[in-house]
């Protein structure tokens, strides 16, 4: 009768904790409804907060990003706007529409901005299967590695399965699927260490300093919307580089925010 009991209870609460999830579920969906309302009526910033409290929320989806780059964009936000399209293209990489007001929004700027202009290689090659996590194919990796292992020990202490082409086609497929999972392992990995180290200023305007401390004037600004290399954090201030030039220096954290925020 315990056990019963137990066992009742146990389903009671998975159904709970189902049905709260779904209930939160329901209730995000209602919000992202109401951010593109707003937008439709032309609350452009009561748009873009909405949809920023769903990225608070831990959302990572090209279509939210790309809808509060547009809302932003909208407000006369263009570092908001870059950043957001620049966080759509990370998970939507040839995505034309994305990439086109991205640009176009470049174009705004008032004086010229500065990007990186080449991506690693295994950083493209990652781009290309952008619905493969990292996770993923470090397993797969780490399975083909598993059964191409039991393969080879089969090759050297079993002696029939020698001369069997079957397993000679499992250890060219495991040793095909170990090249195949472990360089888009690697350019996983590669991409987010890219992403790591892109910024966008989103203050209108973002002093360079020499050291990581306010002197009296800054060597020199830069305006909201340009892109630029995190090299260092350290408290409240920020080592970054300029992509076209390669200088660098120190703006205040707050001016400058990264495309993979923390713990993304």
């Amino acid at each position: 009768m315990k056990i019963l009991i137990s066992v009742v209870v146990a389903f009671v609460a998975i159904f709970a904790i189902s049905s709260v999830s779904y209930g939160d579920e329901l209730t995000d969906m209602k919000i992202f409804a109401t951010a593109g309302a707003f937008y439709e009526d032309g609350n452009y910033e009561e748009a873009a907060r909405t949809y920023q409290h769903l990225v608070s929320l831990g959302y990572e989806d090209p279509t939210l990003f790309y809808n509060l780059a547009n809302s932003y964009y909208k407000s006369d936000d263009l570092g908001r706007a870059i950043l957001n399209y620049l966080r759509a293209k990370r998970f939507a990489p040839f995505d034309e529409d994305i990439a086109a007001n991205l640009e176009f929004v470049r174009q705004q700027l008032d004086s010229p901005n500065s990007r990186e202009s080449a991506t690693p290689v295994f950083v493209q090659l990652s781009e290309f299967v952008p619905w493969v996590t990292f996770n993923q194919a470090a397993i797969a990796t780490l399975v083909s590695w598993l059964v191409a292992g039991v393969l080879a020990a089969l090759y050297i202490w079993g002696g029939r399965f020698r001369t069997s082409m079957t397993v000679s086609r499992l250890a060219a497929v495991a040793v095909l699927c170990i090249f195949i999972f472990g360089s888009i392992t690697i350019g996983k990995h590669m991409d987010r260490l890219h992403w790591e180290r892109i910024a966008v200023v989103t203050a209108e305007s973002a002093g360079v300093y020499h050291g990581p401390r306010e002197s009296l004037d800054p060597r020199f600004s830069l305006d909201a919307g340009s892109e630029v290399r995190l090299i260092d954090r350290r408290g409240r201030w920020s080592k970054i580089g300029i992509f076209d030039t390669g200088v660098e220096g120190w703006v205040e954290s707050a001016s400058v925010e990264g495309v993979l925020a923390p713990g993304g």
